[in-house]
């Protein structure tokens, strides 16, 4: 009987841990996520990287460069100099060569070092370069980016440096044709506001990105981009020159880019649609 009852009492040990087992997974872990809820939530992350920190960055350093001639200009044509500095570079700390010229700029760690030979960028056989230097950047990571001219059409070409907050720095190559128009956006200065024109961007071409993976044995993360009629610009409003984003910032409201990640497992082939009311993933 003493040897039934502890077969007995083991019994219901085991049932009771069993049950307690079942139990900690239902509850603790959850049920299991579907593949498509998984490949969904990966595409609306990389469209994030890709407008946010691809598309918005490559409008913000343009707009430097364009600046950067438009003050050039200024200082040739015996303009107002110092209102290209208060409406476009102000608090940018732009860098100054011996002939007056604007050669840089600083934006957080990262040193824009210009070069070009002599013609507007607002000029058809316009030829502006961009170095890119920083302490912080990780070894192997460096950008020269190059904007030409020619029969009103622009080619930016080379290589771009962005920042994501999650992946840190990565960089770009480039074979991307635009075009220019302007439109205006508000700036308040000194408790005015004021108009400021600003460029707006219409994109064509490729982008070719590559995120460092840092474990030895994965591959790099390469993202390629197609954009067809991506159309946008830097839509902020300025306080003293410091940007103020808003609840909701969209700087592309047209244009589709077909986007594909190679490097996980596995690929991914999506496109991303730019609209008004922000972006959407259509299926391919």
């Amino acid at each position: 009987m003493k040897k039934l009852w502890n077969f007995l009492m083991v019994a219901i040990m085991f049932v009771a841990s069993v049950g307690a087992f079942v139990a900690c997974s239902k509850d603790d872990e959850g049920e299991d996520i579907p593949a498509e809820e998984i490949e969904k939530r990966r595409i609306e992350s990389y469209g994030r990287t890709i407008d946010f920190s691809i598309a918005r960055q490559m409008v913000d350093k343009l707009d430097f460069l364009f600046q950067a001639s438009a003050y050039r200009d200024s200082l040739l044509n015996g303009g107002d100099t110092e209102v290209v500095i208060k409406r476009q570079f102000f608090k940018k700390y732009p860098q100054y060569s011996e002939n007056g010229e604007i050669c840089g700029w600083i934006s957080g760690n990262t040193l824009y070092s210009i070069t070009h030979n002599g013609i507007s960028l607002d000029e058809d056989g316009a030829e502006w370069s961009v170095l890119v230097s920083s302490q912080h950047l990780p070894e192997g990571v460096k950008g020269e980016w190059n904007v030409s001219r020619k029969d009103g059409v622009y080619t930016l070409s080379g290589s771009m440096i962005h920042m994501e907050p999650d992946l840190g720095y990565f960089d770009t190559d480039l074979n991307v044709q635009f075009t220019t128009g302007r439109t205006v956006v508000l700036v308040h200065f000194d408790h005015i506001i004021e108009p400021k024109t600003t460029l707006r961007y219409c994109f064509d071409g490729e982008i070719n990105a590559t995120i460092d993976n840092y474990y030895p044995d994965q591959l790099d993360t390469k993202i390629n981009l197609k954009l067809d009629g991506l159309s946008g610009y830097d839509v902020k409003t300025y306080h003293d020159g410091i940007p103020f984003f808003g609840p909701e910032v969209i700087y592309f409201k047209s244009g589709v880019v077909t986007a594909s990640v190679t490097g996980e497992q596995p690929p991914l082939h999506f496109v991303v649609n730019f609209t008004p009311h922000g972006i959407m993933f259509p299926e391919i």
